[in-house]
């Protein structure tokens, strides 16, 4: 399949889907607004008439003899009742409409999420990954901000030997084992193909380096198995570079380094976690200057 092929693709599966969604909850919105300001104008005129009608029966209060007040009450009373009922018919509309509006504002909500999620894995998608790493430079405190890039290891020969269905499996077995591993409040992402990234924050670079490992010990001791044919897939390893954030960092220097941690863990013979800070990292970069 060509690159115009999927572009063309997901203009007409993905993306034109999504607008629709969007356009159809946007219209909806205007319409229950647009019905609830109506019915405000109906309960403000109603008042309004209500008003000049209770006015009009003071005036006519003030000229009656005493025997005729209690009909101009009994008219004051009714027209009363009338304002009740109307506050009572705009009562229910506009609960009617907050509900409205609270299940609309869900399925936006639920949109979003849609819109910044890799639908495979479960984990953010890489649009969303690079909004949070632009926030994460902008608020985050250098000294205890960390990312991690993890790429699987001989991922093609798993396709290749078993299936891309069974590599996708992998994938989101991985995505799980990164997910549990992951406090709360740190962020996963799909980066791309079979590499994924994790940003961390207010957490030691000690911290950052034990949250790696863990994730990769635990995917290390896992045995995995196609369910279909019991057919055993093996080890399956990952490599994971670890950079910390400088305070002059770009979105890209902050990947760079990252990257060539994990460049240098493939090297050195994958399934292992190198700091940006490793000997050989220094070294390789001195030899370039």
């Amino acid at each position: 399949m060509t690159e115009d092929l999927c572009i063309r693709y997901y203009k007409e599966f993905i993306l034109d889907d999504a607008a629709r969604k969007f356009e159809k909850v946007g219209s909806s919105l205007q319409s229950v607004v647009q019905s609830t300001l109506d019915e405000v104008e109906k309960t403000e005129q109603k008042t309004s008439a209500v008003t000049s009608e209770l006015e009009s029966q003071a005036q006519i209060l003030s000229r009656q003899q005493p025997d005729q007040i209690a009909d101009v009450l009994q008219k004051v009373l009714a027209e009363s009742r009338n304002l009740a009922a109307s506050g009572n018919e705009l009562k229910t509309v506009l609960q009617a409409s907050n509900r409205e509006i609270s299940q609309l504002r869900a399925e936006l909500e639920m949109m979003k999420e849609a819109a910044f999620t890799d639908a495979l894995t479960g984990l953010l998608n890489r649009r969303a990954f690079d909004m949070k790493i632009q926030q994460i430079l902008e608020t985050g405190d250098p000294e205890t901000t960390f990312l991690l890039l993890l790429d699987l290891d001989h991922f093609k020969k798993i396709n290749d030997r078993h299936g891309h269905l069974t590599g996708d499996k992998v994938l989101r077995f991985t995505a799980k084992i990164i997910k549990q591993h992951l406090p709360r409040g740190q962020i996963a992402a799909r980066y791309g193909g079979e590499e994924m990234a994790v940003l961390l924050s207010a957490m030691e670079r000690g911290e950052a380096f034990e949250l790696a490992e863990k994730i990769r010990e635990t995917l290390a001791r896992s045995r995995l198995q196609r369910r279909d044919n019991q057919e055993t897939i093996g080890q399956v390893t990952i490599s994971i570079g670890l950079a910390g954030m400088r305070n002059d960092d770009t979105v890209e220097s902050f990947i760079e380094r990252a990257d060539r941690a994990l460049y240098e863990a493939k090297e050195q013979g994958r399934n292992r976690v190198i700091d940006d800070r490793h000997p050989s990292l220094k070294q390789s970069t001195a030899a370039a200057i």
